[in-house]
């Protein structure tokens, strides 16, 4: 595995157990999991004295002495059983993780085993009730598709061993194995960058204008119109469990929506929030089964919507709010945080004109972004919401969208579909025209069509089954984890259609880049520094995989027409304004440039978050790229182990090349397709070995131009005419496509 370069800030990975090993939860667990008896115990032996102590009498009857024996003896029996009880429920609670399964043992008395293969994980999450983080100690809970019920919880872990267990289930899940050589290094955290946050004042504002709020005070205005009229006050009366439950109801969305973040990672959408009771939760978005964005009357006035979703494993919203917390992914937030998450949760949005189409999903009616609304042969069924009912199909999502008032934009991903239903009453068979119900996962999210001609949207509703291979196709994909499908996922963080909108950026506004004719979902926008023999190679190369290299550097007459000739079209620009339109950033300079470059575009601000960043640096690894990192960009190491000519000829050399690559664990799969695409093959290096990789290189290199300058001094000295092509013959193709670290650039 290769070794990470912590963030700043970082927690510290702890050396893991080896693989297999049953380890326990800490040893408080048991303690804060039942202050609750402890608390019922000091109150059932403390209830007289409290009495007693707020009526002013004796704390003590006159006949105390004479039980008092009786009394100690009996709490003391009763406080020792429930302590031993705790110490017998820590010492068999177990969990291990092995084998693709995560295992928890439990119970003295009735045992019980639960496991969850981890490829089957649907979501975890890192939760700290309040006594817990007093204590630094947060519960793991890792959740399956099994209708709501968590397969596996883990309470309670200190928080540093929580976050690193969870890197270790993350990486183990994405099919990362440890190091042999290294079995108890500990898997690294994945960095996650942040998309966008809930200020609390938002958060109260959503509150006092939610639906709750209209109807307690319409019943007020009705209580003191009532009042007055009948001159009977007891109407006030029945505002009172009325107040209590909007109290309640405001204190419990307060406490569970305040600091809301959302952030992305390779391991997922990252939610983090929470007042008292913190919870940091990770949700892959392959996971997300159907998505909901919703927008009240009182909402419309700021802008603010809502987004929620159904998630495998999550099961039906409960009674106690704590599953619509977390099938929440915006409790509330305007236009630009609701087009970032649907980037998030969808990022191929299976349209060229993503904004158009969600715009009029949000606010259009009729036929806005070629939405498909119900019939006007029926417009009396539905006299208010009949233009806004409606829907549209994408490659890869239908949307539905309905509420005239009451704003409501379902969006499900055709892969997430499980089955559909036609429900048409006789009404509905006269004018024809039925309802279309989407079966999926248990959810807030009801995806449901109301009153769909079957003339007008049949043929739209019904289309020809795609190619196979398609993203509409029925083939199943890998819908957990997304590591492996990594050039689908590396640029999440700013996913393509996000460029069309300039106030999507996470951070800073992103350049306008329609200059770039992507037609593959998950290409990338590649800028390349230095079109020396290397980068202009690797440019085309990329290129020839569908990447959009929008722009190169070139300085020298030689490396201009070098770029011109393998990168025809390609605007030659300043480097600033390269990094500025790129997703990924190629650094193809000398060794002695490249940290003085990467530093002096990190003090311009140059870097992004999101951002790849990939230098051809045999010497170097990851670690020259530290203020790439700290701007929270992603930072690769990709070095071609061979000769340049910087001619056309390289792209097939390419195919018999290896690369050797190092990266932060959670990003080596992003190195690894970068380099499977330009058709070569890759080779992780830890961090830590990349000088004696770049060594033996060299000494080999070295040895090599040697022993073959010497071999064919010697076949001259026979009368050999030709001696490099006998060489070559003899030695095999490979020995003279086969690489030499000294890239000359």
């Amino acid at each position: 595995m290769t070794a990470n370069v912590p963030e700043a800030g970082a927690p510290t990975a702890v050396p893991v157990a080896p693989d297999g090993e049953w380890l326990r939860v800490h040893p408080a667990s048991p303690f804060v999991r039942g202050w609750v008896a402890l608390a019922a115990i000091g109150f059932f032996f403390g209830r007289d004295f409290f009495e007693r102590l707020l009526q002013g009498r004796p704390l003590f009857e006159e006949n105390f002495a004479g039980r008092a024996p009786w009394l100690v003896a009996g709490g003391g029996i009763v406080l020792v059983v429930t302590v031993l009880g705790f110490i017998l429920t820590w010492y068999f609670t177990k969990y291990q993780v092995a084998e693709g399964y995560v295992r928890v043992n439990s119970g003295f008395l009735f045992r019980q085993q639960r496991q969850a293969r981890l490829d089957r994980v649907q979501a975890i999450d890192i939760v700290q009730p309040l006594l817990a983080r007093i204590f630094g100690l947060a519960e793991l809970k890792f959740e399956v598709a099994d209708a709501g019920e968590s397969a596996v919880k883990l309470a309670y872990l200190r928080m540093d061993d929580a976050r690193q267990l969870r890197a270790t289930i993350l990486a183990r899940a994405a099919g990362v194995v440890p190091d042999p050589a290294r079995p108890q290094e500990a898997a690294p955290e994945a960095p996650e960058y942040p998309v966008l946050s809930v200020p609390p004042s938002r958060l109260i504002g959503s509150l006092l204008l939610s639906e709750q709020s209209f109807f307690v005070v319409a019943g007020g205005i009705a209580s003191v119109v009532l009042s007055v009229v009948t001159e009977n006050r007891g109407f006030f009366f029945y505002l009172i469990p009325a107040v209590l439950g909007l109290a309640a109801s405001y204190w419990g969305s307060f406490n569970k929506g305040y600091n809301f973040t959302a952030a992305i990672s390779p391991d997922g959408i990252r939610l983090h929030y929470g007042l008292l009771d913190t919870q940091a939760q990770t949700l892959p978005p392959g996971r997300v089964q159907a998505l909901k964005v919703a927008q009240s009357p009182l909402w419309r006035i700021f802008g603010w919507y809502r987004i929620q979703v159904n998630v495998a494993g999550y099961g039906a919203v409960g009674s106690n709010g704590e599953t619509a917390s977390r099938t929440t992914l915006l409790p509330v937030g305007k236009l630009p945080d609701v087009m970032s998450m649907l980037a998030l949760v969808l990022p191929d949005p299976g349209t060229t004109e993503p904004g158009k189409v969600f715009a009029a999903g949000l606010t259009g009616l009729d036929s806005d972004g070629g939405f498909v609304t119900t019939p006007h042969r029926v417009r009396f069924l539905a006299p208010l919401g009949w233009r806004r009912n409606g829907f549209a199909t994408t490659d890869t999502a239908l949307l539905i969208r309905s509420g005239r008032w009451w704003r409501e934009l379902v969006v499900v991903p055709h892969q997430r579909t499980q089955s559909m239903a036609l429900h048409q009453g006789p009404l509905a068979r006269r004018f024809r025209v039925a309802d279309l119900v989407l079966h999926t996962t248990a959810g807030p999210v009801s995806p449901r069509l109301t009153q769909a001609g079957l003339d007008e949207a049949g043929a739209s509703l019904m289309p020809s089954p795609p190619a196979p291979g398609s993203p509409a196709s029925g083939k199943p994909v890998n819908n957990g984890w997304q590591r492996w499908r990594p050039l689908r996922w590396l640029s999440l963080s700013k996913p393509r259609w996000l460029g069309q909108f300039r106030w999507l950026s996470l951070s800073k506004p992103v350049p306008n880049r329609k200059a770039r004719n992507v037609a593959k979902p998950g290409r990338l926008g590649v800028g390349i520094i230095g079109a020396g023999k290397v980068g202009a190679v690797l440019g085309a190369a990329l290129r020839s995989a569908e990447h959009a290299v929008v722009g190169v550097s070139a300085v020298s007459e030689a490396s201009r027409e070098r770029a011109e000739t393998l990168l025809p079209g390609v605007p030659i620009l300043e480097i600033q304004e390269i990094v500025e339109r790129s997703e990924l950033v190629l650094l193809a300079v000398p060794d002695d440039a490249l940290a003085a470059l990467v530093d002096g575009l990190a003090k311009l601000g140059a870097w992004q978050p999101g951002q790849i960043v990939a230098h051809t640096s045999g010497r170097f690894g990851v670690g020259v790229l530290r203020p790439v990192r700290a701007a929270g960009a992603i930072p690769l190491a990709l070095h071609p182990a061979m000769t340049f000519t910087g001619m056309s000829l390289d792209l097939t050399r390419l195919l018999d090349c290896t690369f050797g690559v190092t990266a932060d664990a959670a990003m080596l799969p992003i190195a690894q397709a970068l380099v499977v695409e330009m058709g070569a093959e890759p080779v992780a290096i830890a961090e830590g070995d990349r000088t004696l990789y770049h060594t033996a290189l060299a000494h080999g290199s070295n040895h090599m131009v040697t022993l073959v300058a010497q071999a064919s001094q010697l076949l001259r000295d026979v009368g050999v005419d030709a001696p490099e092509r006998m060489l070559g013959l003899c030695c095999g193709p490979r020995s003279r496509t086969r690489s030499l670290p000294a890239n000359r650039r």
